[in-house]
């Protein structure tokens, strides 16, 4: 039992592509990142480590960490976790944070810190109600769950895997939760009616000023570990993944999407610039990516919402997501 770290892409795959493939939608972020790495190279996001835990010969969990972002934990035993941090402390690189389930994230920062954190990382509560801070959360800024991993992962980011600044063993981080995460999937489609002024378009090369432009400010609106990734949005825009919402004759709003990996495709990031929210242009450039990645073959379409941000929320339940599971990225700097 525990855990096995390598820096080959391949050897991970082949070792815990199938426990990863086993649930697409929970293991969303791992699997497009890793499927960029396989098709862009390995140094797209910065330097890579991965990792499983295998207990009695199966394998129960893994993580991977890209460039400066946190670690992203899959589905595992709390041990595993708290075990994981050990093993990275004696590897010696920064850990900024973790982003993982409430429990696991939980179990991993208070081995790392040596400070609970149970308090601070409980999920907002059931009755809907939200904290001030929380309810004033600027609308339509986009998916939350990209962050983790820099390819829209996150409340939904195409930057690279994780996470960036210092942090380590023993610097005093208690845990604070940077963000709260809900990942959602599809269930059935449900176009806005009416929808606002305007048409869904492909982005094209011509384009590729402003998506950056645009992906940009999304990452700075959602506090974002990295710098923007040009070669992971250029890859984007080639494959046609990126759907613009023009109004007026002029984009409004754009959504981006992953590869379809096991059947499964994200939705991330989607961005709306301030001057132009509040009129329905995020629902609408969100159905037509999603329509997009639908007729691209997936069979599962999710995406993360920041819980902070009711709106966004709210727009992607109207148009049939539903709830799937809560994440949370803690900072341990």
């Amino acid at each position: 039992m525990g855990w096995t770290l390598t820096d080959d892409l391949e050897e991970f795959l082949a070792r815990a592509g199938g426990f990863l493939r086993g649930d697409p939608v929970a293991n969303t972020v791992a699997l497009t990142v890793t499927e960029n790495l396989h098709i862009q190279g390995a140094d797209l996001y910065g330097a890579a480590l991965f990792g499983w835990w295998t207990n009695a010969g199966r394998i129960d969990g893994t993580f991977l960490r890209t460039g400066s972002y946190p670690p992203l934990l899959s589905a595992m035993p709390e041990q595993a976790a708290r075990d994981l941090a050990r093993v990275l402390a004696r590897h010696g690189d920064p850990v900024p944070g973790v982003n993982g389930e409430p429990a696991t994230a939980r179990a991993f920062a208070e081995t790392w810190t040596n400070k609970t954190t149970t308090n601070e990382i409980n999920p907002p509560s059931t009755d809907g109600t939200l904290a001030s801070a929380e309810r004033d959360a600027p609308a339509e800024s986009g998916a939350a769950a990209e962050k983790a991993t820099g390819d829209g992962r996150g409340a939904a980011t195409e930057n690279g895997p994780g996470g960036e600044g210092g942090g380590g063993w023993g610097t005093g981080g208690a845990g604070r939760v940077k963000e709260r995460q809900r990942l959602y999937r599809l269930g059935r489609l449900e176009v806005p009616d009416p929808l606002p002024e305007g048409a869904a378009r492909v982005a094209g090369a011509a384009d590729g000023a402003l998506v950056l432009d645009w992906f940009a400010a999304f990452g700075r609106e959602a506090g974002d570990y990295g710098d923007t990734n040009r070669a992971a949005i250029e890859a984007k825009l080639g494959d046609g993944r990126v759907t613009l919402w023009e109004a007026g004759g002029r984009p409004v709003a754009v959504a981006g999407r992953t590869p379809t990996v096991a059947g499964m495709a994200r939705v991330a990031p989607v961005y709306t610039p301030p001057e132009h929210r509040r009129r329905g242009y995020a629902a609408a450039v969100t159905a037509a990516v999603t329509r997009a990645a639908l007729d691209g073959g997936a069979t599962e379409v999710v995406l993360f919402t920041d819980l902070a941000n009711p709106t966004s929320n709210g727009v992607y339940q109207r148009l049939g997501y539903r709830t799937v599971q809560d994440r949370v990225v803690l900072d341990l700097t």
